[in-house]
């Protein structure tokens, strides 16, 4: 019998990469916990579409996966209440190769239009119970404990047999697609299954001609209404915003004045005067850049310290050196030069320099922290 350990160089075992690979469930179910999902206690890659109970703590099953074990091991899974999606292909012992890939591509759309079926069904069946619960609801009292909390009134909303307040989702032909229920410290929960994008609901009534504003959550649509007896289109989330506005502007045309009152969640928000795009507000000869930071000359005369000649002190400070005779602390240099002229081996000399304390071409340093961004 032939030796084999003088062919192979000794003993035969599994490299340590190939020692290492977990296995394609292990991998997904990682993947999972890492996006903050409850894997299922059983991953299955059969090429079914499976659905699971992302939170334990909710009984919705809004996680859904299909996962394949041959060719390219793949998962593509979801969770339609906290709106993720992912497409996972598992390291494997091996390289994936051309026809791997091309079954993959394959895989991903049939896993979608798997998705996409089960959705719409989830969706036609929760359309059909909140028509039941909608019509058997109560219309709510202005007592109720949020709306009294927030200084509003019901403008149509009404009340679910355990109290809570509930307000409609239409779509744009007018057919109740879903409901938000809110209780008395104001959480907030959408029907199950129910579609929500794009889904949105009227305060007040849009056959007066003039504005028509747009807003987030209901307590603000109907302040926003009540103060200004306007129409109020509710978006529900900033997330709507742009698909709901975009349904108004289809059916209303360009005529309408619609004003989106977005909450202040930290963001700025900037408009073009004109008709138009920032693009067009540019082409069109107008200070872009103003626009964008209206306040940059008030800035940036702030930040330079400026001082008026007869201000000035006559006696000299020499400025604190990082370089010896070639840069200040607290100051701003540009290196330039023509291409390949060795500009980039030239700053990453100079801050190892700044950051081990050496002098740099005999020049003394200052050491400190370096933050290099490639």
């Amino acid at each position: 019998m032939a030796d084999l350990t003088k062919i192979l160089g000794g003993p035969w075992a599994p490299s340590a990469t190939e020692q290492r690979v977990a296995p394609p469930e292990d991998q997904f179910r990682e993947a999972m916990l890492s996006a903050g999902v409850q894997p299922p206690d059983e991953i299955i890659l059969d090429g079914q579409l499976r659905r699971f109970r992302p939170d334990p703590k909710k009984h919705d099953r809004s996680g859904w996966y299909v996962g394949h074990a041959d060719g390219i091991c793949t998962m593509i899974w979801g969770d339609w209440r906290q709106g993720i999606e992912q497409t996972i292909k598992a390291t494997i012992n091996r390289p994936y190769t051309v026809a791997d890939e091309m079954a993959h591509v394959a895989r991903v759309a049939a896993a979608k239009a798997a998705r996409d079926l089960e959705r719409k069904k989830q969706n036609e069946a929760a359309a059909s119970t909140v028509e039941i619960i909608w019509s058997e609801g109560a219309s709510a009292s202005p007592e109720h404990p949020y709306l009294k909390r927030k200084g509003i009134q019901p403008h149509g909303a009404k009340i679910t047999g355990d109290g809570r307040l509930m307000v409609p989702l239409f779509d744009s032909d007018g057919a109740l697609a879903s409901l938000q229920y809110i209780d008395a410290e104001g959480g907030k929960l959408y029907h199950p299954g129910g579609s929500v994008s794009g889904k949105f609901c009227i305060i007040g009534t849009l056959d007066v001609p003039g504005v028509l504003y747009v807003a987030e959550g209901f307590a603000t649509a109907a302040t926003i209404h009540e103060v200004s007896g306007r129409p109020v289109i509710v978006a529900y989330s900033a997330s709507n915003l742009v698909p709901v506005t975009g349904t108004l502007r289809e059916i209303h045309g360009q005529a309408q004045d619609i004003v989106i009152v977005a909450d202040n969640d930290g963001a700025r928000m900037v408009m073009p005067s004109i008709q138009g795009d920032a693009n067009d507000y540019a082409q069109a000869g107008h200070d872009l850049a103003g626009l964008l930071n209206p306040q940059a000359d008030k800035t940036m005369l702030d930040k330079l310290k400026v001082v008026f000649g007869d201000g000035l002190s006559t006696d000299y400070e020499a400025p604190n050196e990082l370089v010896e005779d070639f840069m200040t602390i607290g100051g701003m240099a540009v290196l330039y030069g023509d291409s390949n002229s060795g500009k980039t081996f030239f700053a990453l000399s100079l801050a190892a320099h700044i950051a081990s304390g050496q002098p740099f071409f005999g020049r003394q340093i200052d050491p400190g922290l370096v933050v290099y961004l490639a």
